[in-house]
């Protein structure tokens, strides 16, 4: 009965240390005038914090010249992750919205960037725009904005309230305090 009891608090206890979640990865507004952990030197031109033209507040700009900027989010451990969801807003900047000119979202699965949307600066300003990715889970996943443009003059592209969650199972602590614990209620019974 004792062993009984025993494999049955350890089967739980595996059980509740493999469960996952869905859990905040990150939550940037930029509202500090900093943006925490990104890349925002990756492309030709280094990406910049702007006035969010919707809010007067600091966001996060993809400037589209005929230079390619680019602000890449911190990377994720993803590994046994079912889902990854990413979610913010938009914004044009600059006079008079131009279809030549866009932003586009790409999700690096831990060996190639894939192309998940292409925002266009004439698409209209949204908030709580979602895109979801359900496979190419690695130990090192990002996102990234890739500005664009075919040529002419400078336009932005911002993007403010970024966030990311995915359900990346809870590490098996639990389990392994379960083996231990085990381990030293035989020994002491047997000492």
């Amino acid at each position: 009965m004792g062993s009984t009891r025993r494999f049955c608090v350890l089967a739980t206890l595996l059980l509740i240390g493999n469960t996952a979640s869905a859990g905040l990865l990150l939550m940037e507004d930029f509202d500090d005038g900093v943006a925490d952990g990104w890349n925002l030197a990756a492309g030709a031109v280094p990406a910049t914090l702007v006035t969010d033209p919707v809010n007067s507040t600091p966001a996060l700009g993809i400037e589209t010249t005929g230079l390619q900027r680019i602000a890449e989010t911190p990377s994720f451990n993803l590994t046994g992750a079912t889902f990854v969801r990413i979610t913010f807003d938009f914004a044009a900047g600059g006079a008079s919205p131009q279809a030549t000119r866009w932003a586009d979202l790409q999700f690096f699965d831990g060996t190639a960037w894939i192309q998940i949307d292409r925002i266009r600066h004439n698409d209209p300003n949204a908030t709580g725009l979602v895109y979801e990715i359900t496979s190419g889970f690695s130990v090192n996943n990002q996102f990234r904005f890739v500005g664009k443009a075919d040529s002419g003059s400078q336009r932005s592209l911002v993007f403010d309230n970024v966030k990311i969650i995915s359900d990346v199972p809870a590490p098996p602590t639990l389990a392994l305090f379960a083996v231990a614990g085990l381990v030293l209620l035989r020994r002491r019974k047997s000492g």
